[in-house]
């Protein structure tokens, strides 16, 4: 608490704080050895049955330890009209206890034992404001930032570089993985295979397909908030907040399946030579596809079946985006009815607020047009998910 060692006249408050730690993970009870026998009921005929395990367990299998280390620092000035804080925390984590999947020739299907090291560091930053505070409006301003610097998969297991961490959410889509020396959660899978930024094309204007390409981490790099809250004539309370992100990758399955039926706005309209594109090639129309061959390396382009290129494109480029987003995320209209007014109220009733609520009223930017990045409803993407809803409401509040 630097500032009651200082006598500055615009330091309200001065802290500077650290902390290291280390949080305990333990593993599941009876996971050692692993190797007992279940009994079920076989419910057709009323019988109980003796389950042999599918799951191999390291013998040296053991809890894992999580370190963790910040340093921040808060101010505020003006009597306290602004007020600010850092933190820099750094974490790792070691020997994660994981099910990985191993061979079923030798008679187990899985393994449980002690996985690798990531190591995480970021910042995180607030920002607290009043730049306006008489007896007509009182204004505030909250915001947050988050950094995230790296978050990478330093090591798995002995003889593993990758593990994979989430099912395909649709045949061929894209998986989620950890590999080692690349930043967490990455979306894995089909893609195009690459010539100086140039996709690479067969002679019939098909991609050549890249089966292990990394489309990038599904965590965003930089997220954070503002929220607005303005209280006029004492009565009046006007909240607006607003997040957004940067950074992040996801997959649609919507679209890609809606490209495959033919559903989609991309499959139909009209070619770089005005003639619709779900016209045969040999007519003027097609799909006009552009990139390197694949055996000279030369610029080439064709023009390619609408169904070929739509209902056959085994790669999955043009359906990843980036999570980054802006969003108006509430607005909130509130009115306190004063009851100390009303002869017979303010003995019985001791406040009373009415609002009108909106969630969602406006996705500013995204990269996806049609999808809200901030409602994906599976950690690698979006799996035929409804749209994003906006909402309206009124509150009453009573305080007796």
């Amino acid at each position: 608490m630097f500032s009651e060692l200082l006598d500055l006249p615009f330091l309200d408050f001065g802290k500077i704080r650290a902390s290291w730690g280390e949080i305990p993970t333990a593993i599941e009870p009876y996971s050692y050895p692993g190797l007992q026998y279940s009994v079920g009921l076989y419910k057709r005929y009323g019988n109980f049955m003796m389950n042999t395990p599918d799951q191999l367990v390291d013998e040296d299998i053991h809890g894992a330890v999580k370190t963790q280390k910040e340093v921040g620092m808060e101010f505020r000035f003006l009597k306290s009209r602004i007020g600010f804080s850092a933190t820099w925390w750094d974490g790792t984590e070691k020997d994660i206890p994981l099910v990985m999947t191993i061979a079923g020739y030798n008679g187990f299907k899985t393994r449980l034992t002690n996985t690798g090291e990531i190591a995480k560091q970021g910042m995180d930053f607030s920002l607290d404001l009043r730049p306006v505070a008489n007896s007509n409006m009182t204004y505030e301003i909250n915001t947050t930032f988050s950094y995230l610097i790296k978050n990478d998969v330093k090591s798995i297991a002995d003889g593993i570089d990758q593990i994979v961490l989430e099912s395909p959410i649709l045949s061929g889509a894209p998986i989620m993985v950890h590999a080692v020396g690349k930043p967490w959660g990455q979306l894995f899978g089909n893609g195009m295979t690459m010539f100086e930024g140039k996709p690479l094309l067969n002679p019939d204007g098909s991609y050549v397909v890249d089966p292990q390409k990394y489309f990038g981490s599904v965590l965003p790099k930089f997220t954070g908030g503002i929220q607005n809250s303005f209280k006029i004539l004492k009565n009046i309370i006007v909240t607006a907040n607003f997040d957004f992100q940067i950074g992040g990758k996801f997959c649609s399955v919507s679209e890609n399946r809606g490209d495959f039926s033919g559903l989609s706005a991309r499959t139909s309209g009209y070619n770089d030579k005005g003639n619709p594109i779900r016209d045969p090639v040999d007519e003027g129309g097609g799909v006009h596809v552009t990139g390197a061959d694949a055996t000279t390396h030369e610029d080439v382009d064709y023009y390619v079946d609408a169904y070929d290129y739509f209902a056959g494109m085994p790669v999955w480029d043009s359906y990843i985006y980036d999570l980054t987003y802006l969003k108006f995320r509430e607005l909130s209209l509130g009115y306190k009815i004063p009851v100390n007014q009303f002869k017979g109220f303010g003995k019985k009733i001791k406040g009373i607020s009415l609002s009108f609520v909106c969630i969602n009223p406006w996705l500013i930017y995204s990269d996806s047009k049609g999808f809200d990045p901030s409602e994906v409803s599976n950690p690698s993407g979006e799996i035929a998910q409804y749209p994003g809803t906006r909402s309206f409401g009124i509150n009453l509040k009573i305080n007796l």
